[in-house]
């Protein structure tokens, strides 16, 4: 008997929606970004404080992120 079967189509879907959701950005949440920092990796998507509006945020985007307009 066959206990666990995973079905190629669903994982090839699976692995596809999550390449393309992070080349979009939509993976990019700023607790995602917060846990970066607290491990000590990526500095470069570290969450930064705007330097002129008190309180704001400013959250980078990675490298590999495709602007809107693209």
């Amino acid at each position: 008997m066959v206990r666990h079967m995973f079905d190629v189509m669903h994982c090839e879907k699976k692995l596809a929606i999550n390449v393309l959701k992070t080349i979009l950005g939509e993976k990019d949440t700023k607790k995602v970004q917060h846990d970066l920092q607290a491990l000590g990796i990526n500095q470069f998507l570290w969450l930064k404080l705007h330097p002129t509006k008190f309180g704001e945020i400013i959250m980078p985007t990675a490298s590999w992120v495709m602007p809107k307009k693209e």
